[in-house]
């Protein structure tokens, strides 16, 4: 029962169903009400009053030698939540991005009862889109485990070229016993499954880009027809069983072309003040809107500035190369300057969203301009 304890009004009685063959000394208790949920059990065969052989001895549950006794046996259930047991396939499972027509995911529990083609969300890194569960399939096999997911309403049932993220969410798959899919692994039910990849048609070693490497091999099977061995269904963009002229216009869209990384993400804002160095000296700031300039630093120092003025924080900590041009740069805060050779600052912006100025000409001895200005700029 709640109380975790037995032999009290709040157990819970599972009825079992017996099963034996005539003649055998093995009997199967079957779970009327399925499987079990995690908890912890009490398993007991009565001797006392019920279990006898032919010749009327009743069973010696304890094992002493002497029947009349009840078989007894404490035992937990416990579940952790499914996972999977080998990386995502992709496609035919070779190292080519040029057509990749299905997504193969094995877990390592029974998970069919709770699959549906919207638990895997593919979302393009670039624009944000979503493939439409409605063009997608998903397949079981039991015996092995695996999902199979496929695009049958996306022209020529394939992916469009992009950068996608893969998501299963922690509470889209569960096993049996209701516990949800342990997608990062931790060994605790719940956690999504995430992972990413790419599709750009004609490249035949995933490397980005439609080079001469790859109009190599398209070469060899463009206007082959299945099953000829040097027709390659990577190139079939339409999956006609063959490559012929449409095929060629896609690969040639592509041809000594590279599809960009998608965009790295933006990294945490600065907090406070406690995440940037400590000062090394100070110097005054004042708050005013104004234009941005570049500033040429004289010789390698160290500076920062403290807090200064109602809502107003400002800590930095540069170390400046005399020869270089100190650059406005995005910043994990939302500002920044960053040295073109070394060197590095970091603001923490006003509260009012105020540009700062550097008004104290002794900050940059050698500057050509009389003041330095800040000014924000967000990722």
């Amino acid at each position: 029962g709640a109380n975790g304890m037995f032999g009290d009004g709040d157990d819970i009685v599972i009825e079992l169903t017996p099963m034996f063959a005539v003649g055998s000394t093995t009997v199967d208790l079957v779970m009327d009400a399925g499987l079990l949920p995690a908890g912890s059990y009490r398993l007991t065969i009565s001797g006392t009053t019920a279990l006898h052989d032919l010749s009327g001895l009743r069973l010696d549950g304890d094992g002493d030698g002497t029947g009349g006794d009840d078989f007894v046996r404490f035992f937990t259930v416990s579940y952790t939540g499914p996972g999977t047991t080998a990386p995502p396939v992709l496609g035919d499972g070779g190292t080519h991005r040029s057509r990749i027509d299905s997504v193969e995911i094995m877990f390592d529990a029974e998970v069919g009862a709770s699959l549906e083609a919207g638990d895997l969300v593919l979302t393009d890194a670039d624009t944000g889109e979503t493939i439409d569960p409605a063009d997608m399939a998903v397949a079981y096999d039991p015996a092995t485990r695996t999902a199979t997911w496929t695009f049958p309403g996306l022209p020529g049932g394939r992916l469009p070229d992009g950068n996608y993220t893969a998501t299963i969410g922690s509470g889209a798959i569960v096993d049996p016993g209701g516990n949800a899919l342990d997608g990062d692994g931790d060994g605790t039910p719940g956690g999504d499954l995430e992972f990413d990849f790419f599709v750009y048609f004609g490249d035949t070693n995933g490397d980005r880009d439609v080079d001469f490497a790859d109009l190599f091999f398209f070469i060899q099977s463009y206007l082959r027809v299945a099953p000829d061995p040097a027709y390659l269904d990577l190139f079939d963009s339409d999956l006609d069983g063959d490559v012929d002229n449409l095929d060629l216009f896609f690969f040639a869209t592509n041809y000594l072309t590279a599809l960009a990384p998608p965009p790295a993400p933006a990294p945490p804002p600065v907090e406070s003040e406690s995440d940037l160095p400590e000062s090394l000296s100070a110097h005054s700031l004042s708050g005013f809107p104004a234009e941005g300039v570049e500033s040429k630093p004289g010789a390698g120092m160290a500076h920062s500035a403290p807090a200064l003025g109602e809502g107003m924080r400002l800590r930095t900590e540069v170390l400046y190369d005399p020869w270089s041009y100190l650059l406005r740069e995005p910043s994990a805060s939302g500002w920044g300057f960053q040295s073109s050779e070394i060197g590095a600052q970091r603001l923490i912006p006003p509260a009012d969203g105020r540009t700062l100025e550097m008004v104290d000409p002794g900050l940059f001895p050698n500057d050509e301009t009389e003041n330095s200005t800040l000014r924000p700029l967000l990722p």
